[in-house]
């Protein structure tokens, strides 16, 4: 197993200090919420978009890192039934020079980061799509210090009211191995609130 350089160490200590810093403040925030809540009903859990409230790293990758630690970050396997924590495409996408991060098993068929980037924010830019958010897998690239080292992501959510064809034809575009409606891992904690008919898709590559 390669040894983590001092550098990533000092990365690490820096990133735990953060992240409790940016949960005391989530704690404070969701404390308000309960006080400005009226009536009876389950408390409203906050959203991707709240976190981005949060004072965040202006480095990606710590910015990146930092999201998904404020979510509880658990690798899905069987000791774990959390489901994965989720962050924007800016958020996945910017500042990231790793191609396999997502998508690994094309290899060279590969359409490339810039290409996937660009073609998922026209898909969230269209007016039947309320939101696009990637999922994170594991941390392998960053636990293991490889340069341009990322998160890793298995799946893309769309939240949409577009027709099983328009969504397959998304999958086939960005060379997804399916496309199905759900999560696969159960819907993330912070996913945004579905509004109209709009439903969770997800696109997979293996």
């Amino acid at each position: 197993m390669r040894r983590l350089s001092k550098a990533t160490l000092r990365f690490s200590v820096l990133l735990v200090l953060a992240v409790a810093s940016g949960m005391s403040g989530c704690g404070e925030v969701q404390s308000e919420e309960k006080q400005s809540n009226v009536g009876p009903g389950p408390e409203r859990r906050m959203t991707l978009d709240e976190l981005h409230t949060f004072h965040l790293p202006p480095d990606r990758r710590a910015r990146i890192l930092t999201l998904i630690f404020y979510q509880g970050f658990r690798t899905p396997d069987n000791r774990h039934n959390d489901p994965p924590p989720i962050v924007s495409l800016e958020d996945f996408f910017e500042g990231n020079k790793r191609t396999q991060s997502i998508a690994p098993n094309l290899d060279q068929d590969h359409p490339g980061l810039p290409f996937m980037y660009e073609k998922l924010k026209q898909i969230r830019a269209r007016p039947d799509v309320q939101d696009v958010v990637v999922n994170i897998y594991d941390l392998a690239d960053i636990i293991f210090d490889f340069e341009d080292g990322w998160p890793g992501a298995e799946n893309v959510h769309i939240l949409t009211s577009a027709s099983d064809e328009d969504v397959w034809n998304w999958a086939n575009d960005l060379k997804a191995d399916g496309a199905f409606i759900g999560w696969p891992y159960g819907k993330a904690k912070y996913a945004p609130i579905e509004q109209g008919n709009n439903q969770w898709w997800t696109l997979a590559w293996d």
